[in-house]
């Protein structure tokens, strides 16, 4: 089930998880939809903002698979670009808290449209982020070829260069197009 951003209620939806809060009470245990809601409205907030990234993500990637950056290089570009952006989410989330809360005055409150196109693409980061903590140097393809029932404990770099090139970036380039 697909959900349509709600401000109004993300912003009620927050306001009342702040109050049980003070009450030293979780959303998620007095009420596990509500606490569901607010986690799926939060998801789409987090999908915009690294979605604004996405050709900074295509570009770190494309540049990995053809061999242009060293891994070290690939990975400090990538963390630097997703810690960038779980950083934003926090601004936003914190400063819609505020808005929920009464804090922010009129003028200062957030106005902002989220692209239903970006939907999605923070899972596929996150999963790549898994991907990029598997890979180490001390495993050869060869081993990841030979016995593949062990990648779950780690990849070689020629494994996850293929694996971006074969995966994520197609993944990635969908949501490159411009509509």
């Amino acid at each position: 089930m697909k959900i349509k951003f709600d401000k109004d209620k993300c912003l009620r939806l927050l306001k009342e998880k702040k109050s049980l809060a003070k009450k030293g009470q979780l959303l998620r245990d007095y009420d596990k939809t509500k606490n569901d809601e607010l986690i799926s409205y939060l998801s789409l907030l987090e999908d915009q903002i690294f979605w604004e990234s996405r050709k900074k993500y295509c570009q770190i990637l494309d540049l990995f698979v053809r061999k242009k950056i060293i891994l070290d290089e690939f990975m400090n570009k990538f963390y630097g670009l997703r810690g960038s952006n779980l950083r934003a989410s926090r601004v936003w989330e914190k400063n819609l808290e505020e808005e929920a809360c009464g804090i922010l005055t009129k003028s200062n409150k957030i106005d902002f449209q989220l692209n239903p196109q970006s939907a999605g693409f923070t899972k596929i980061i996150s999963n790549l982020h898994s991907w990029t903590n598997l890979c180490d140097p001390d495993i050869t393809s060869e081993m990841n070829l030979k016995q593949p029932e062990l990648i779950g404990y780690g990849i070689s770099e020629e494994f996850l260069r293929f694996t971006i090139e074969e995966d994520f970036l197609p993944q990635l380039k969908k949501y490159c197009k411009e509509y």
